[in-house]
């Protein structure tokens, strides 16, 4: 897994090592998103719930986020979810979230507008993610 940095609005790339070459078609990069909120529901100890709303997108893709177990826990858990970004809203239930709001309570950290290509070759699955990060306002 690496991370490349680049400038620009849309991009296509050709990757090689070994015998393997892919080749991703142009793809434009997905916007920041919008007016992004959230109401979290409970406590930060004890959440029964997040709700997250965002404008639809021009061009969507879709969004994405990872809530991980409180930074104080030495566990790699975390809950993973994603909707369509033409849907503007995603829920996150209680029992996803009460299980990673130990100690100091719950870490959410914002939703990415994401669009993702795959390819499968003989030595295994790639995946481009080109991703536009946001921090919503969430109400407690």
């Amino acid at each position: 897994s690496d991370t490349v940095t680049m400038n620009g609005d849309s991009f296509s790339m050709e990757v090689r090592w070994s015998d393997q070459t892919i080749i991703l078609p142009k793809m434009k990069m997905p916007t920041a998103l919008t007016n992004v909120n959230g109401t979290q529901m409970g406590d930060e100890l004890s959440p029964t719930g997040l709700d997250l709303t965002w404008d639809v997108p021009a061009d969507p893709g879709r969004v994405f986020t990872r809530v991980p177990m409180n930074h104080h826990v030495p566990k790699p858990a975390f809950t993973q979810c994603d909707v369509d970004a033409a849907s503007g809203t995603m829920n996150i239930d209680g029992p996803m979230l009460k299980p990673l709001a130990l100690v100091t309570g719950l870490e959410f950290q914002g939703v990415e507008h994401v669009r993702f290509a795959a390819a499968e070759t003989n030595l295994g699955c790639v995946e481009f993610r080109f991703q536009a990060f946001s921090y919503p306002n969430i109400i407690r």
